[in-house]
């Protein structure tokens, strides 16, 4: 499936990964704590009152009607705020995690090797700001890559004179030439040496980037 498929399936589904589905979780869970807590603050006392005094007290007769009335009235609102607080938490934190979805692609499509294209996320969603941080990170990366193409393109270009100046047996100008190639490598190392890989360089590295671009002395 290629990626703009799977953004557009992105696009048209609520819940996008399991991370989501906790993020709503914990708000279920905060809500039906703070109704549980609210109901029992509510109708504690009233049930004391009718577990206390007789059937036929007034007052137990009161306590039950205000305990009927708060089962009928009570129930039906605080389902309605169920609903409505977990439609509202998938839509903010779609907009959270629906991002992620994203970086994840994303940052999986930049591991391959593809850095072609920006990443993209919606006016609506929360992480424009670091889309923007990831976007230009990677930019960045493309026109350090596309400098280091350039120079080893130049120094392969002098490779190849050189080779043709050795085939065709004049060796005037083959120490000039070398020189070019030597600094093009050079400069193609300094290039190579901004990206971190974490690994120590080699000695071979090491002798490659430190080496000077002096002439060789050929024999005729």
């Amino acid at each position: 499936m290629s990626k703009m498929s799977r953004w557009k399936i992105y696009n048209r589904r609520f819940l996008v990964n399991p991370f989501q589905l906790r993020l709503v979780g914990v708000a279920v869970f905060h809500f039906v704590l703070v109704v549980l807590i609210f109901a029992t603050a509510l109708f504690a006392p009233i049930v004391i009152k009718l577990e206390s005094g007789d059937i036929s007290s007034p007052h137990v007769q009161a306590a039950a009607r205000e305990f009927l009335f708060l089962h009928t009235r009570l129930w039906a609102p605080l389902f309605g705020a169920f609903l409505l607080l977990v439609l509202h938490n998938i839509v903010v934190t779609h907009r959270i995690a629906g991002p992620l979805y994203r970086f994840r692609r994303y940052f999986e499509a930049v591991g391959e090797g593809d850095l072609s294209s920006p990443i993209r996320v919606r006016n609506s969603d929360y992480l424009k700001p670091d889309a923007k941080i990831a976007t230009r990170m990677v930019e960045s990366l493309r026109e350090k890559i596309a400098r280091v193409e350039e120079e080893l393109e130049q120094a392969n270009a002098v490779w190849i004179d050189l080779g043709r100046a050795l085939r065709d047996g004049a060796p005037a100008g083959l120490q000039q030439k070398i020189g070019k190639m030597g600094d093009g490598l050079e400069q193609c190392s300094a290039s190579l040496r901004v990206f971190k890989t974490g690994g120590a360089p080699t000695d071979s590295a090491e002798a490659t980037t430190k080496a000077p671009a002096e002439p060789v002395e050929l024999e005729v």
